[in-house]
């Protein structure tokens, strides 16, 4: 649901890559950023999200990449 809500906020649609921070998601679903990465990993392995994780880099840091397979109805 974060990741709709997320897409819903920025006016992106369902499906459009969606760059954003494990930060970001925690603070829209209340749930720790491992546990996000965690289940972003396996909805990756099923086939339903394309995920690229971002890299915390002392003077780079680059936001996590995500995009919905398929619509998760609202």
């Amino acid at each position: 649901m974060a990741i709709m809500n997320i897409e819903h906020k920025k006016g992106y649609r369902p499906g459009q890559l969606l760059i954003v921070s494990l930060r970001t998601l925690e603070k829209e679903s209340g749930i720790a950023r491992q546990t996000i990465a965690t289940i972003l990993q396996d909805l990756f392995f099923d086939g339903l999200v394309e995920f690229k994780k971002g890299e915390q880099h002392k003077f780079n840091k680059t936001a996590s990449e995500i995009r919905r397979i398929i619509p998760i109805p609202g």
